[in-house]
């Protein structure tokens, strides 16, 4: 017992315990092929342990195992052989004795009924005596290798209950009516055949047989029946649960205000629930024609470093199958700002098979901002892009007070490129000439790695100064680099963006949404400035 005066078990003892609650079936039945039921007379009574501390088990004694395919085919090879070899001998004693005379005949007989008793022999030791050993082991051998009941009482039941011990019965009183008349007709000369009554007991061992047979096949029937019933029973039970689950699943998922979904490996849309329409306004319908990429919200120069950036982090999940938390912007079918929204992606296997289970989230307004009056903030990164962009969010979403939706994201987007600049064209000290070619051969975050491993680059960071109040936003965005000739790009109009390809859209994106730009430092120091004009939200203070 434990410390508790719980009583201990193995599985295999807990086991055996268990199976002696099982309730009686409606008729009687005993052990059949090694199944012993309640109600047999051969099952070991079960008592209770004593309270003292009990000894380990035994080591299970080492089972028989079981006989090997190739051996069983070749002592039936065997025994095919030897019949036909006797059946030959038989078939040449007969056609031996036609043409010859009547005493040469009766040495023929008496040369068969010699021969006889080595048939008979194989018959009852090698044929039936074998099937009687194994079911005499099957009763006597328990699962934990103890040997019950007796022997004599285990021999007794398989003689009287099972059919190899019906069919030794009847072997023996066969083989024993042979040998008696061939003793006879050889030596004492009776004056009665005892075969004559040998074939009676045979008829009724044969019925015997069959009474076995028919009364282990209905037991049989009976506990498959039983079986039947109580599985039909789990199945109804089942069938409660699912319906249960499945409300559960109706009301998890697609209740649900996040975007549940499952992909394949192509990033194809299998399955999602309501949310997508509701947030996206895209139908059920057509979900299934469509991909990841495919919803993700493309501004107008696709191959910004936002948006390449995007794709890559999508590249690597699908090649590493490690979860991943990332922010994508949607395209949205009632408006035309995306909408964004926190994306966590997992590999899961279902039936042997990989999917992708998403979840996205709507990245919703700060409640509090309503009750913003100003705030200040400092900032000091890495040369991470991943975290310009995170940053990016963090020090815009409280804008939303002061501008529209459609601002709000230009701001966003604005202050983003300003961040990344810093970092490529600022710390990282790479030319327009060289991320041209770089993005050109699809190598550039490859290049971005390498510049970021670069001793003489590793361990400069971007500071950015962040200042709101109600009348105005600054952002001071501060690198390390030599700073750059920025004043053809603020003089230039809005062709800087085609004189630089996607690497000047940063500073026309600013030009076009901040108020005022002031570069220091050679460049390498910018102050974004945004007025309100005294546009506050309307849940004002």
């Amino acid at each position: 017992p434990g410390a508790d005066g719980a009583l201990i078990l193995t599985p295999l003892e807990l086991l055996d315990r268990l199976a002696a609650l099982v309730p009686p079936p409606r008729i009687h039945r005993h052990r059949y092929f090694g199944v012993l039921a309640p109600s047999s007379p051969l099952r070991p009574a079960v008592t209770a342990l004593a309270s003292t501390a009990i000894t380990p088990p035994p080591a299970p004694t080492p089972q028989p195992t079981a006989e090997p395919a190739y051996r069983r085919a070749a002592r039936y090879a065997w025994a095919l052989l030897l019949a036909r070899i006797y059946a030959v001998f038989c078939l040449v004693l007969i056609v031996a004795s036609i043409p010859v005379p009547f005493e040469f005949r009766i040495d023929i007989l008496r040369v068969w009924q010699f021969s006889a008793i080595l048939p008979l022999i194989y018959f009852i030791i090698f044929q039936i005596g074998n099937a009687f050993g194994r079911e005499l082991k099957s009763i006597r051998v328990t699962h934990d290798g103890v040997l019950e009941p007796g022997l004599m009482r285990a021999v007794g039941h398989v003689l009287r209950k099972t059919v190899p011990g019906n069919l030794l019965i009847g072997a023996f009183v066969a083989a024993f009516c042979a040998v008696f008349d061939i003793l006879s007709s050889l030596f004492f000369n009776f004056d009665f055949v005892l075969t004559n009554y040998g074939f009676f007991f045979f008829v009724i061992g044969v019925t015997r047989v069959l009474s076995n047979r028919f009364r282990g096949l209905y037991t049989r029937i009976e506990g498959l029946s039983y079986d039947l019933d109580r599985k039909s029973r789990d199945l109804s039970e089942t069938r409660v649960q699912f319906g249960i689950s499945r409300e559960k699943y109706r009301l998890l998922v697609e209740g649900s205000r996040d975007m549940i979904f499952s992909l394949d490996e192509n990033l194809r849309f299998m399955t999602a629930n309501r949310a997508l329409h509701d947030n996206l306004g895209i139908n059920r319908e057509e979900i299934g024609r469509k991909t990841l990429r495919d919803l993700l919200y493309k501004e107008a120069d696709q191959r910004s470093v936002a948006f390449q950036f995007v794709q890559e982090k999508l590249d690597r999940f699908l090649k590493d199958k490690e979860p991943m938390h990332i922010k994508l912007d949607f395209k949205n079918s009632f408006a035309i700002e995306p909408v964004s929204m926190q994306v966590r992606l997992e590999y899961i296997q279902i039936a042997g098979r990989n999917e992708i289970f998403g979840r996205a989230t709507r990245v919703t307004d700060d409640l509090l901002n309503r009750y913003l009056l100003e705030e200040r903030h400092s900032y000091r990164i890495g040369n991470l892009l991943l975290v310009a962009d995170d940053l990016s969010y963090r020090i815009t979403r409280n804008l939303m007070r002061y501008t529209d939706k459609s601002e709000h994201s230009l701001l966003r987007i604005a202050v983003r490129e300003i961040i990344i600049n810093a970092i490529e064209h600022g710390n990282l000290a790479i030319t327009f000439d060289e991320k041209t070619k770089e993005m050109t051969s699809e190598s550039y975050f490859q290049y971005i790695a390498e510049r970021q491993k670069d001793p003489r680059f590793k361990d400069r960071t971007v500071t950015i100064d962040y200042e709101l109040d109600a009348d105005r936003v600054v952002y001071v965005v501060s690198d390390q680099g030599s700073g750059f000739n920025y004043s053809q790009f603020l003089t230039g109009g809005t062709e800087a963006n085609d004189l630089l390809l996607a690497h000047g859209r940063g500073i026309a994106l600013a030009k076009g949404i901040f108020d005022d730009i002031i570069y220091e430092n050679g460049g390498s120091r910018v102050s974004l400035i945004k007025r309100f004009n005294g546009r506050t939200d309307t849940h004002k203070v």
